[in-house]
């Protein structure tokens, strides 16, 4: 959006790729008569400046945008010329300014008091200044669980050689705590002369030229004896992320992936509160180790407040290695106050019903209805009912049945997923009396709502025979405004609703191409949709693929799965 065009060119070197880096114009509103809108653009966040001189900057801009909303274009707008003249800093005053910077930073017991001294420190280019930035690198100041934001401090150096070798050399000693996160920070400043928008090897997928990347996670792999403590999980867990997925298809990774991995099994419970939810959820596949069980089992146990996913997929982790006593843990999951999202847990087990639960759920029902209406809990009516649809039997369907129809309207408690899921669970133990609610909400009740939908099919069990009687005869007397509904069964249904689903999209292709409507056309995306992925079937690929080449008849469907 932003072209800064700094002259003259030499004795500057434009650190920084692109032209909009520095800009503070996100947020802007519509402009007021009378009224200047300022924009301010750090020229050094784009250029560094290393001979004395004079220089002009102008800007070109196209943030201002003329016309409507929605359909406003951009003009272009260039500022006057401004010039400045640049001073060389002393050598010795750069050296105590960066000396005094650094110890500040360290004293600091304020973060954000901290980052501004970082930034002031970031923009110094010389030797002294480096040598401090690479020493907060290399030794983090640390409001746990962050460090102190150095931004893109080394990119700025003037002696870059000096920060490539200082790295190089902290990738594999073993007193360094994560020497490998700066394998691509030191990649980057080799291959390039300005800093890439993004990283080029992690955020691209770039291939590393001459395996450097991978000779640099060997050296790694070869320090790993000779490192403890955090050091050592936090090496190995390098060694064992990067080495996961490319040992299948190259040999040579084998022995460092294989170490690697002993030492993150054996010492799992070291790995960081911060970082385990993410070693479990992208590389739990390789971790399927029953030495696992008891660090799994005290994740599951002591886990709480933000580390709550840590649970979620401690669980998930136990029920491929030793999914006996899983039920037990999902019990004590529904009655914490704080419980994860149903969608994680609900297909854990098979398990129909949980009758534990029913007591506590229960009472935390009855203790948040019981406050007056606006009243601020920390206890969740929808998480709570949730819980109620998926786990409980039903023995709390007359308490759900009267507390649902006599809820007042202005009672935010009773977002749409909580009446979604008290429609789920009661649809489930007293069909009878919620079909006529659940009719309410359809496509073509009093008062249709979709969300509500949504929320009503996501505790359900495939076993949820009401839901999906109700659903199945819904489809086959409405027409082709079907397909909202054609989803919520393909939701909760098996195979005999993807049966059904198949019938009715025969039944639609007897219209034939000539009788098809745009809503026939939607219609069919859904059906097919449904024949490709459901809750428990997924043909996706290139299976999904021939479903759709073969199934799609209209015009819709075909532009919908890109059928030539």
């Amino acid at each position: 959006m932003d072209v800064v065009e700094v002259t003259p060119t030499d004795g500057t070197f434009r650190w920084m790729q692109g032209n909009g880096n520095g800009s503070d114009a996100s947020g802007w509103g519509k402009l007021q008569g009378n009224k200047s809108a300022v924009m301010r653009l750090t020229l050094n966040d784009l250029y560094r400046f290393d001979e004395k001189g004079t220089y002009t900057v102008r800007v070109r801009t196209s943030h201002l945008r003329c016309g409507e909303f929605g359909k406003a274009k951009p003009e272009e707008l260039t500022t006057n010329a401004v010039s400045f003249d640049v001073e060389p800093f002393a050598v010795a005053d750069e050296r105590a300014l960066a000396e005094s910077l650094e110890q500040q930073i360290r004293a600091s017991k304020n973060e954000r008091e901290a980052d501004r001294l970082a930034k002031e420190l970031e923009y110094l280019p010389g030797d002294d200044a480096t040598r401090a930035k690479l020493s907060l690198t290399l030794n983090e100041k640390t409001f746990y669980p962050f460090g102190v934001d150095l931004g893109d401090s080394l990119w700025i150096a003037r002696n870059r050689e000096m920060v490539v070798k200082t790295l190089e050399q902290a990738i594999a000693d073993p007193a360094q705590v994560d020497g490998a996160s700066f394998i691509p920070m030191v990649l980057e400043l080799k291959r390039n002369q300005t800093k890439p928008s993004v990283q080029c090897c992690i955020a691209q997928g770039a291939k590393e030229p001459d395996n450097v990347a991978a000779q640099y996670m060997h050296e790694v792999a070869l320090s790993l004896p000779q490192r403890t403590g955090e050091s050592r999980i936090r090496a190995a867990l390098s060694v064992f992320e990067a080495d996961a997925r490319a040992a299948e298809t190259n040999p040579a990774l084998t022995a460092d992936y294989q170490k690697a991995r002993e030492i993150v099994v054996t010492h799992f419970d070291e790995i960081n509160e911060y970082s385990v939810e993410t070693v479990l959820r992208v590389y739990g596949k390789y971790l399927e180790d029953r030495r696992l069980v008891p660090d799994l089992q005290r994740l599951i146990d002591h886990s709480s407040g933000i580390f709550t996913n840590n649970r979620v997929e401690a669980m998930k982790q136990l029920q491929k290695i030793e999914p006996q006593g899983l039920d037990l843990d999902l019990v004590q999951e529904a009655c914490t106050d704080h419980p994860a999202m149903i969608k994680d847990v609900r297909d854990l087990t098979a398990t129909e019903t949980l009758p534990h639960v029913d007591e506590c759920l229960g009472t935390r029902l009855r203790q948040i209805l019981a406050q007056p209406v606006g009243t601020r809990m920390d206890l969740r009516l929808d998480r709570t009912m949730e819980y109620i649809a998926r786990f409980s039997d039903g023995s709390l369907a007359p308490e759900v049945l009267k507390a649902y129809v006599g809820r007042d309207p202005s009672d935010r408690r009773w977002s749409q997923t909580a009446r979604g899921a008290a429609l789920c669970y009661l649809m489930r133990w007293d069909t009878k009396d919620a079909s006529p609610l659940l009719a309410e909400v359809m496509p073509d009740g009093v008062k249709p709502d979709q969300f509500v939908l949504f929320s009503v099919v996501a505790p359900a069990m495939p076993s949820a025979v009401g839901l999906r009687t109700y659903f199945r005869q819904w489809i086959e007397t409405h027409g082709s405004d079907a397909g909202q509904v054609v989803y919520l069964l393909s939701q909760i249904g098996n195979a005999k609703d993807r049966e059904f689903l198949k019938q009715r999209l025969e039944v639609l292709h007897e219209k034939g191409e000539s009788g098809f409507s745009k809503e026939d056309g939607r219609l069919e995306v859904e059906l097919v949709t449904a024949q490709i992925r459901g809750r428990t079937w997924d043909f996706s690929g290139d299976r999904g693929k021939e479903i759709s080449r073969s199934e799609c008849e209209t015009a819709e469907c075909k532009t919908y799965f890109r059928v030539e």
